[in-house]
């Protein structure tokens, strides 16, 4: 007499549970992966930090590098991102140095409160800082005055220049800084790895819970 499981009803929840495994592990991998993506950019920026300065050019590209830079700002191109710190509103002041070399490069050269005038940059700074990648979306139609999204390339469409892809977090001036510097973000490692524990434990769920299923079934 063939098993009551094996009949096509139980062969479908064979199948299932078979298919739920299978994806949870996937997903949970997939979240490791990830949390692992979030280490490496982690370390990267601890690294930038703590390394010496190169000069911008030597830098072909690529963000998380620490750099050093000469040149004089254009304050025509100068737009605000709005960031709040420890709750208070302000925004980044956002201006494009026109190096040495020719190109430019997307300077956030500090935070003033959202009430606070910005003063004019200094002429010309000798400079140190961390390229940070761009948050890029779309062009808008004129050039903006604020921005929610520090993108180097809004500012390489209304001028003209060179713009390179990343932007640059001042560290360190002269010069002094007549805002208040830049902070240098940290970068969450965010919950993937709670979620990878999650989805290992959905396995266990019902490599347990379904061969109980089954034997009671079985028994019955």
């Amino acid at each position: 007499m063939r098993s009551p499981l094996l009949r096509p009803r139980w062969l479908a929840g064979h199948l299932l549970a078979m298919v739920a495994i299978v994806s949870f592990v996937l997903l949970g991998m997939w979240q490791l992966r990830r949390h692992d993506e979030k280490v490496t950019l982690r370390d990267a920026v601890e690294a930038a930090i703590e390394a010496p300065a190169v000069p911008v050019e030597q830098v072909p590209g690529g963000a998380f590098a620490r750099v050093a830079v000469s040149g004089a700002f254009d304050e025509t191109m100068e737009t605000r991102a709005l960031r709040s710190r420890a709750g208070e509103s302000g925004y980044e002041v956002l201006t494009p140095l026109v190096l040495d070399g020719g190109n430019v490069l997307l300077v956030d050269r500090g935070w003033v409160t959202i009430d606070a005038a910005v003063p004019p940059p200094p002429a010309r700074i000798e400079g140190e800082g961390i390229l940070w990648p761009a948050q890029s979306g779309s062009i808008p139609e004129e050039f903006p005055e604020f921005v929610s999204r520090v993108d180097p390339s809004v500012v390489a469409a209304f001028s003209g220049y060179i713009v390179r892809s990343e932007y640059l977090i001042l560290t360190a001036q002269d010069p002094p800084f007549d805002l208040r510097p830049p902070e240098v973000g940290k970068v969450s490692l965010g919950p993937h790895l709670g979620y990878a524990g999650q989805w290992f434990l959905f396995v266990v769920v019902v490599l347990v819970g379904y061969p109980l299923l089954l034997r009671r079934r079985g028994s019955s």
